[in-house]
């Protein structure tokens, strides 16, 4: 499996659970119809909910680009900080 197939993978298991979470929001407020909606246009289907529905896997740092040389982004960050 590729690097970018894992991560499809991943991004699979987090949109399920997020989508799952909202569903679970409407069925605790009270509004059924809302959430047999949701999942009735879901764009997952069943065999798809019963392989990607987990709770997700992320990490800190997600969405955060990576730099050439860490300590230079350190260091950028503590001159940041001490501006404040």
């Amino acid at each position: 499996m590729s690097a970018r197939a894992g991560e499809r993978e991943v991004a699979k298991r987090n949109y399920a659970y997020g989508y799952a979470k909202g569903v679970v929001r409407a069925l605790m407020r009270g509004r059924l119809a809302l959430a047999a909606f949701r999942m009735r246009h879901s764009p997952l289907g069943a065999f798809e909910w019963l392989r990607y529905l987990r709770p997700p896997n992320r990490s800190g740092d997600a969405g955060v680009p990576m730099a050439a040389d860490p300590a230079r982004d350190i260091a950028v960050l503590a001159h940041g900080a001490q501006q404040h």
